[in-house]
């Protein structure tokens, strides 16, 4: 473009000399450049193209050699409601592969109540040592006062919550 892009160098500043804005218009040297993009374009895909296949053969490779489970799990999410069972959704992969390939099927249901329960016992349980400590350590049993219920037994408390707390859980 520089050289033989036709211009007069009077007409275009010095960075457009080296870019499209040299070559007059209806030049051969748009044919240039358009042959000149569509080798960059079928170049670039043919090299993607064949780190795309050395890429499978690594990763192929690299699965074929993980142990089991690890080589054999497969996590889903967002399952359909219709495939939120067990049953139903070792039926939908058996429609894609042969049961006999399935070893197991397991649904993880929503978690989210669980672990409020679970940081809900945690500290309960905290709170019942710390009463428990604290009785071993004074010799009386220690006190608390709850809304709706006044002052109570902070063990006894505790370890009725904790019951709760774990019958909820399960």
């Amino acid at each position: 473009n520089y050289w033989i892009g036709g211009m007069p160098h009077s007409q275009v500043d010095k960075l457009s000399r080296i870019g499209m804005a040299n070559i007059q218009m209806g030049s051969w040297l748009y044919w240039v450049h358009a042959v000149v993009v569509w080798l960059v374009i079928l170049v670039s895909e043919h090299w993607i193209k064949q780190a795309m296949e050395d890429f499978l053969v690594r990763r192929w490779t690299w699965l074929k050699t993980m142990p089991p489970p690890r080589s054999t799990t497969v996590l889903v999410e967002s399952l359909p409601l219709q495939y939120c069972s067990d049953a139903r959704l070792r039926e939908y992969f058996s429609k894609m592969f042969s049961p006999g390939d399935i070893h197991a099927v397991h649904v993880v249901r929503r978690t989210e109540e669980l672990l409020s329960l679970i940081q809900q016992g945690t500290a309960i349980y905290l709170a019942l040592k710390k009463a428990e400590a604290s009785f071993e350590k004074d010799g009386a049993r220690p006190t608390h006062f709850v809304l709706g219920a006044g002052s109570v037994d902070s063990i006894t408390y505790y370890r009725e919550s904790l019951e709760r707390c774990s019958a909820q859980a399960a």
